[in-house]
């Protein structure tokens, strides 16, 4: 979690972050309440307590070939 309160693109750092408007042309906007991935949608207090989820870029990274970006975070892999 402490990783995507740090990244551009979360719901609310999205809003004024410049990475997200270089890559998307515009700031991000939303009337969702609470803190979500602005890449991929997801409830990010949910998604970081998933061991088998992987940071939402990579869910952009599959829907946008052109614009690929290096994952923040990916799945726990058990040793």
């Amino acid at each position: 979690m402490d990783i995507c309160l740090g990244c551009p693109y979360n719901s609310i750092n999205a809003r004024i972050s410049e990475e997200y408007e270089q890559l998307t042309g515009k700031h991000y906007d939303t009337s969702r309440p609470e803190l979500h991935c602005s890449l991929c949608g997801c409830i990010l207090e949910i998604k970081t307590s998933s061991l088998s989820s992987d940071c939402g870029i990579v869910d952009w990274n599959e829907d946008n070939p052109d614009k690929k970006l290096n994952p923040k975070w990916t799945q726990y892999e058990q040793n």
